[in-house]
């Protein structure tokens, strides 16, 4: 806009990409836990193993999230903060869909 009468609506991805891994916070080995679908997260040395949410691990890995999302969150000067959980070719099955899905809803 050269008058300068209208604004850019944009957002700023802080930690490299918008795939999971860089998706939750600033530790891709936590956010590597909220890949649902993927047999592993490899991130440097270190594999995580995929998990299902359950009775016995949704509190450790609610609190793991919320603590991402804080962090994220001193980044931006609002109270919204938009949290992408995926990237290219994925959620291309039924399952995976089903399996981010599902998991996340817990």
């Amino acid at each position: 806009d050269s008058d300068g009468k209208t604004g850019v609506f944009c957002h700023m991805m802080p930690f490299l990409l918008y795939s999971i891994l860089y998706s939750c916070g600033p530790d891709p080995h936590v956010c590597c836990q909220f890949d649902f679908h993927s047999d592993k997260c490899f991130r440097g040395k270190q594999t995580v193993p995929k998990i299902t949410v359950d009775e016995t691990n949704i509190k450790t890995l609610a609190w793991a999230l919320w603590e991402q999302f804080q962090k994220k969150a001193t980044l931006y000067r609002t109270d919204a903060l938009l949290v992408p959980h995926g990237d290219d070719f994925r959620y291309g099955s039924e399952s995976e869909w089903s399996q981010q899905f599902d998991n996340l809803g817990k």
